[in-house]
């Protein structure tokens, strides 16, 4: 199923900022909005929505899918939460070691 998008995020060339458009019979056919207002990819399984200079994708479920940007952001962030854990981790093994050589 091929299809073509069109945004413009400025909106200056087009009178909807996002549009799509589906091969049709060996023409692309306007993608029209559902009974939600929503416009579908049928192709990749996911809704498009204009946010200000982004084209966002959402999941069938509404879910909306991250940017490159905010994945790699998320990605450092539990990534720093998982060292500052496995720091914690290693000084209480330590402690609890210390403890356990210290006469009662």
């Amino acid at each position: 199923m091929r299809e073509c998008w069109l945004f413009d995020a400025h909106g200056k060339w087009l009178d909807e900022r996002l549009q799509g458009y589906r091969l049709q019979r060996g023409a692309y056919a306007r993608i029209e909005a559902d009974a939600k207002g929503r416009l579908l990819s049928k192709a990749l399984g996911l809704e498009l929505r204009a946010d200000g200079k982004l084209v966002r994708f959402f999941s069938e479920q509404g879910e909306r899918l991250r940017t490159h940007a905010e994945e790699r952001a998320a990605r450092s962030a539990a990534e720093r939460q998982m060292g500052e854990r496995d720091a914690r981790i290693a000084e209480l093994e330590a402690q609890l070691k210390a403890s356990r050589r210290a006469p009662s």
